[in-house]
């Protein structure tokens, strides 16, 4: 997996600070139908949060969905409103997870381009 993109913030609240990191993951996908092999590029995100108290690390959550759409735009606009939103790990898969499902037919969209 390969980070493309990452999208910071931080949120203090009374005795700890939470910092989100939102990023736009990249991993190679094959899929082979028959004897053809398709290749290409599978995006996802991943949100972290850490939590700080004082100077020191306190907890750390971390959640992520791979190979949501092999299309770059799709995942990234998914990344900007879950960043836009303070989206936490925790809830990342009860709150895109039906988007995500509606994305899975994009890889019979993406082998159908490539082989025209």
């Amino acid at each position: 997996m390969k980070i493309l993109e990452e999208l910071i913030t931080t949120k203090p609240e009374e005795q700890v600070i939470y910092t989100y990191c939102y990023r736009l993951t990249c991993d190679d996908f094959s899929i082979r139908i028959g004897d053809k092999a398709s290749k290409f590029k599978a995006y996802g995100i991943e949100v972290e949060r850490k939590d700080f108290k004082e100077t020191s690390i306190e907890n750390i959550e971390r959640s992520s969905i791979s190979n949501i759409s092999p299309y770059r735009h799709k995942v990234k606009a998914l990344l900007n409103i879950i960043y836009k939103n303070n989206v936490s790990p925790i809830h990342l898969v009860d709150i895109i997870g039906n988007y995500v499902d509606e994305c899975a037919c994009d890889y019979e969209e993406n082998i159908i381009e490539k082989s025209v």
